[in-house]
Formats: structure tokens, C-alpha cells, sequence
């Protein structure tokens, strides 16, 4: 699970961090807007632990930000931090995309509770796996692209869901065949293949994600791999 924390607080930061660090998480955190979204844009993130007041952006415009744009900052659960608790300010919050919030001073326990619900209500529950601007529900085999629903074989959804499963991790031909088709593989069997091809164009997005390994298989990126 990645968890990003922005806040401009040093000491605050840091306790964040090492708190979660502690869960099994892996995290960063930053101090501004800029360079948080920056990170955001080029790394895989579950989720945001978000300060309202930043130096050069409030944490409202940037979780308007995020949720605006699903394509290039994927899905992450939004958790703002603050110490503005009154109706007007939540309700802001959750205008602008903030999925949750946490009042300031925060008890560790109750942050570490917070994210456990939110895993498990936003994901787990929800039995759905989320891949940038993709969203795969298993239980009614359907796949969402950029907030549009996607018209896909039994076959091209068990491939992507493998992909997604498996992400960053090289998987050869065979055993992409054996967990998709549960069959055996046989050299020169390009099937694989023409289903990539088909998913490809269906998602425009998987043409930078899914790197071909020459001579062994494919892998799906959680960066942008040029080329591909």
C-alpha cells in the first residue's frame, strides 16, 4: 500500500510518515502542493493523508485536482488533515474530492484505524482493483475507463485483471496462458498477443503501461514506460 503525506509541517510530517512506515506502508511525504502532485503524476499511490493549509496551494484545490484528473494522478483515497472541523469546512472538503478527513491533533490509533476502514470499505468491500484511471469490479466483470464503462470479453477481463494483479512484475508466456486460459502454453501460440492488442485499443492508456520483455512476456508499469 502507498500512502503519500503532504504537510507542511516538519515534525508533523515525519510523525505521519514514521507511523505508517510502522504499519507496513510504503510512504512519502513533501511539504508543498507542487512537488506532492508531481509525485503523484509519476508514482503509484492508494492513498493521501492531505494538509489543508500548504504554502503555495490549500489542500482543497488539490484534492479538486486530483479528482479532476484520474488520468494522470490515478484514484488515490483522499484523507484530508485538519484542524477546521465546523460543517462548512467538511462539507468543502468533500465538494473537492476528500474521500475522509481527520481533525488536528490527531490520535495515531484513530489514524491507523481510519486507513484499516478505509482499505477495506474503499477496496476490499468494494471488491474492486484500481490501476491508474482503471477500475476492475470482479464480482460483475466489468471495467471502468476514465468514468466510462468498457465493453470487454470474459477473456480480455481475465487478462487484465492478471496484468493488473501482478503489476510490475514480468510475467512470461506461459504463465500468462496457464492463468488466463488454463491451458498449456506451446511456442508460437500468439494469442496473448492478439488479446493485448484488442485491450490496447479498447484502453488506450495500457500502450504505455504494458511493456513488452522481449522474448520472455509482458509487464504491466506503474510508470509510464515509453515505447511500449
Amino acid at each position: 500500500m502507498n500512502v503519500l503525506v503532504l504537510e507542511d509541517s516538519m515534525s508533523t510530517r515525519q510523525l505521519l510518515v514514521s507511523i505508517l512506515k510502522k504499519e507496513g506502508y510504503s510512504v512519502s511525504g513533501f511539504s508543498s502542493g507542487t512537488t506532492g502532485l508531481t509525485h503523484l503524476a509519476n508514482n503509484p499511490i492508494d492513498f493521501i493523508l492531505l494538509d489543508i493549509n500548504l504554502p503555495d496551494m490549500n489542500g482543497y484545490e488539490i484534492a479538486g485536482k486530483i479528482k479532476a484528473n484520474p488520468k494522470v494522478y490515478g484514484t488515490p483515497y483522499i484523507i484530508i488533515l485538519t484542524s477546521k472541523t465546523n460543517a462548512e469546512d467538511v462539507v468543502e472538503g468533500f465538494r473537492n474530492g476528500a474521500d475522509d478527513y481527520l481533525k488536528k491533533p490527531f490520535n495515531p490509533e484513530e489514524l491507523k484505524l481510519r486507513i484499516k476502514a478505509a482499505t477495506r470499505n474503499f477496496m476490499t468491500s468494494q471488491h474492486s482493483y484500481i490501476y491508474k484511471s482503471i477500475i476492475i469490479d470482479p464480482d460483475s466483470q466489468t471495467i471502468t475507463y476514465e468514468g466510462k464503462m468498457i465493453k470487454v470479453t470474459k477473456t480480455e477481463f481475465k487478462l487484465l485483471l492478471h496484468f493488473i494483479e501482478n503489476k510490475n512484475i514480468v510475467l512470461t508466456r506461459r504463465k500468462i496462458y496457464k492463468n488466463v486460459w488454463d491451458e498449456l502454453y506451446f511456442e508460437g501460440n500468439r494469442t496473448i498477443d492478439v488479446y493485448i492488442r484488442r485491450l490496447k485499443i479498447k484502453i488506450p492508456l495500457l500502450n504505455e503501461s504494458i511493456e513488452t520483455i522481449r522474448g520472455v512476456g509482458y509487464k504491466l508499469n506503474s510508470h509510464t514506460t515509453m515505447g511500449c
